[in-house]
């Protein structure tokens, strides 16, 4: 009888390390910035959330920083390299250890495609206005479409922009023709809830995007064709909980971080100690995790626990 119970315990405890063993993290590594407006300090919006926003190319990792009216850029090393903005009425990459001109340009959005990084911002006070910029910091091209600060966007490869705003998706060419409209509020296929969502273009130019408040994820051709939708665990009040790299989907998943093909099959998923729920974007880049917070203006950075 003893012999017994001590092979049921004995079986339990390796069960439940195995169980444990096949459980991955993410793994902390450091915050990146301050509340502040010196370098590498950030002025996020508190008081809601369309006050940040955060993209990585080969080269950078660029930082909306809204309320110091700039973007910041960091190295591979997460150190500081340089920001972007207007000083003295002169757009500029610069380094100097300055404010930036108020009001001029404010960022809160931002994408990046082909190498080419698109921000969502008020510029010389016409608000939702969406530019082309290349690395060198260059301005290629004003888009002519509006964007309204709720709103989220994505870019395909023939800088045609996608807006969501309200439930709908609207489809503009880079001259700010409106090209379809699709989506629009409910809960059928194809339709949205009216939070704030997210937007992506995949490798098929396929449109993805995040319906937050009825918990799924959903898929459309270019032309706005609902191709099919697929459940997740977020709620509704999360923001930006979606992203996409390197043909997959990351989605924060509570206190998990799950990972996703672009059409919807589980590939594999984290567990986050410390997940805050709210207001908050992340990216993924090759190994890390970055997430930016609303309320504290830092940018949380972990890894991925391949063991």
């Amino acid at each position: 009888m003893y012999k017994k119970i001590a092979w049921i315990i004995v079986l339990f405890v390796i069960f439940s390390s195995c169980e444990k063993s096949t459980i991955k993290k993410l793994k902390f590594e450091r915050t990146l910035g301050v509340l502040g407006s010196e370098l590498g300090e950030f002025n996020f919006d508190s008081s809601n959330n369309i006050g940040w926003a955060i993209c990585h190319t080969d080269s950078y990792l660029y930082v909306a920083d809204k309320y110091n009216n700039r973007i910041q850029r960091f190295d591979n090393d997460h150190n500081f390299v340089d920001w972007i903005g207007f000083l003295n009425g002169k757009w500029g990459v610069y380094t100097e250890d300055v404010a930036a001109d108020e009001e001029v340009f404010v960022p809160y959005h931002a994408y990046t495609n082909n190498g080419a990084v698109y921000f969502a911002c008020d510029y010389f006070k016409e608000y939702g206005v969406v530019l082309k910029m290349n690395e060198q910091g260059e301005i290629l091209k004003q888009m002519p479409v509006k964007i309204g600060g709720f709103a989220t966007f994505a870019v395909d490869e023939n800088d045609n922009v996608y807006i969501l705003d309200d439930g709908t998706i609207t489809k503009f060419d880079d001259n700010g023709n409106e090209l379809l409209q699709f989506g629009g509020p409910g809960v059928d296929d194809g339709e949205f809830g009216e939070d704030v969502n997210s937007i992506f273009i995949d490798s098929k130019q396929n449109i993805i995007a995040l319906d937050a408040e009825n918990s799924r994820v959903q898929l459309f051709d270019t032309i706005g064709t609902f191709l099919k939708n697929w459940d997740v665990e977020c709620g509704s009040s999360f923001y930006n909980c979606m992203g996409f790299y390197e043909g997959h989907l990351y989605v924060n998943e509570y206190d998990h971080l799950v990972k996703y093909t672009s059409d919807g099959v589980f590939v594999d998923s984290w567990r986050k100690k410390d997940f805050i729920h709210g207001q908050l974007q992340f990216i993924i880049w090759e190994d890390r995790l970055y997430e930016a917070y609303s309320f504290d203006s830092y940018i949380s950075i972990y890894s991925f626990d391949v063991d």
